[in-house]
């Protein structure tokens, strides 16, 4: 997922410095410096949530909440990121085959078959409240 994300954001970046739109590239738009910014931010959060929950695996401790929060948030933010890259690239970014509509398309099933969103949530409400109980 994060790959794909990065492929995608990477993409956007080199898209908007090169697509014209009233007479400069699109990257000059404050709209879209501000979807890129959320993208790099998004990205780095995803990173270096993966690289944490490793280094806990690593280590043997319980990931059962971790891993799923992990998995939950960059699942997530991945999807969004690539829902960017399409606003980004317009037309172009929903066209068949385009790389960024199969990355969208990707991320957005690796939402489901890898485990849902909801069902991450409650592998994560159990781990917290199963202390409680």
């Amino acid at each position: 997922m994060l790959g794909l994300a990065t492929m995608v954001y990477e993409a956007s970046v080199a898209y908007a410095g090169k697509r014209r739109q009233f007479g400069g590239p699109i990257a000059r738009f404050q709209a879209i410096q501000h979807m890129l910014a959320d993208m790099a931010a998004a990205l780095w959060a995803c990173e270096s949530m993966i690289a944490q929950t490793a280094a806990l695996a690593d280590s043997s401790a319980d990931l059962r909440m971790k891993a799923a929060a992990c998995k939950l948030f960059v699942s997530e933010r991945c999807f969004e990121v690539a829902d960017k890259a399409v606003q980004i690239h317009g037309n172009v970014g929903v066209t068949r085959h385009h790389p960024v509509e199969q990355a969208f398309r990707k991320l957005r099933m690796f939402r489901i078959f890898t485990g849902t969103s909801e069902i991450q949530r409650n592998t994560i409400a159990r781990a917290i409240l199963e202390p409680a109980a």
